[in-house]
């Protein structure tokens, strides 16, 4: 269970809370999101993937342990570099797989925008960031 306070965010502001805002502000802003996930039980990290009409797919995350808020656009087919076809993934040992799976998944996002600074950590600084580096 968490407690107030127990982040840097303001009083009474918890994880699970900036989740749910960041979420609720972005289909009030008419964002489709595609996917929500938090992940309370480990870190308390959580990501969101959204788009609107002419903003291609991007990721928000919060990564709990450096305490980062993370913009990424997710990254065209043509500009990945690691590449591994389905049959190939089937081969593999659950490790090596997993391994190959977590490399694809990296490589799909790209960071544009890091908040490392508490005062920086808002939907309306992420939005900022967003407009001016699509």
């Amino acid at each position: 269970m968490e407690s107030a306070g127990s982040d840097s965010y303001p009083e009474g502001m918890t994880t699970s809370n900036r989740f749910t805002q960041f979420c609720v502000g972005l289909a009030e802003r008419d964002f489709t999101i595609h996917t929500a996930e938090y992940a309370g039980d480990t870190f308390g990290n959580w990501f969101i993937v959204f788009s609107t009409k002419g903003v291609p797919k991007h990721r928000v995350t919060w990564d709990a342990r450096d305490r980062w808020l993370i913009l990424q656009l997710e990254r065209p087919e043509g500009e990945r570099t690691v590449r591994i076809k389905p049959a190939e993934l089937q081969k593999m040992s659950y490790l090596d797989g997993m391994t190959a799976r977590s490399q694809l998944v990296a490589e799909a996002w790209k960071d544009k925008w890091v908040g490392r600074d508490e005062v920086e950590q808002t939907l309306d600084q992420m939005l900022h960031h967003l407009r001016y580096q699509v």
